[in-house]
């Protein structure tokens, strides 16, 4: 709802704002006029929307063309200064939806990123409680399955049944004599083992079959497990 309201603004709030400035064209200098608009389109970028900023870009210079440049109410521009103007305009508030559109995006990769070291702390925290392994095995399960793309995750301190196809550290699966990059392939269709050693038992997943995980959030989650399996070695945690 809140995209198609912005991508709504992006052609209304341009050709409103053209139109209520049609009063003031012959007492402001038109690149004036014009400078208004960028703080509309600006405006409109600001929601970090890539396509309604360029959107937004496009309606409000072709707006300017069609109110306050003559002939007036024509797309057509008969002064070359009008035209610079316009295309200025268009170039200028393209730009400024691109810087934009990349904050937004670098600003939520900073929360994602403060979100995952908080897990870090939560699983130090959890483990210099007095829990047994199996408990802390839980938690890491849980937090394994926020961070890769999978519909389950449990964990196994002894594991039973067949050999799963495990996830290496450097993010690969093999798998019926394949190998999957699933940074760049995906998951497998296949349950899913991480192992934390003989001590440690394993993690079990169902992945997101196809989904890409982050290069990142598959570091960490490798950084995870073999913390927790340095805990499983130590002679102070408690197996049950």
């Amino acid at each position: 709802m809140q995209r198609r309201f912005v991508n709504l603004a992006a052609i209304a709030a341009p050709i409103a704002c053209s139109a209520a400035l049609v009063a003031a064209r012959s007492l402001v200098d038109r690149t004036n006029l014009a400078l208004i608009l960028v703080v509309v389109v600006v405006v409109i970028a600001s929601t970090g929307q890539r396509v309604a900023g360029v959107t937004a870009a496009i309606t409000a210079s072709l707006s300017f063309d069609f109110f306050l440049t003559q002939p007036y109410y024509s797309m057509a521009i008969s002064a070359r200064r009008d035209i610079e103007t316009a295309v200025i305009l268009l170039i200028v508030g393209a730009a400024v939806s691109e810087i934009a559109a990349r904050g937004r995006r670098a600003s939520a990769l900073a929360d994602d990123r403060a979100v995952d070291l908080s897990r870090v702390g939560h699983l130090a925290q959890t483990a210099n409680e007095p829990h047994h392994l199996v408990a802390v095995g839980d938690a890491l399960a849980l937090e394994l399955r926020e961070l890769l793309p999978t519909a389950a995750c449990r964990y196994e301190p002894t594991p039973n049944g067949r050999r799963l196809p495990e996830l290496e550290l450097d993010g690969t699966v093999i798998w019926n004599g394949r190998r999957y990059d699933i940074s760049s392939d995906g998951f497998p269709r296949e349950i899913i083992a991480i192992s934390a050693g003989r001590d440690g038992g394993r993690f079990v997943f169902v992945p997101r079959t196809g989904e890409r995980v982050d290069r990142q959030k598959l570091l960490l989650s490798a950084t995870l497990v073999q913390q927790f399996a340095a805990m499983a070695r130590s002679p102070l945690m408690p197996s049950a």
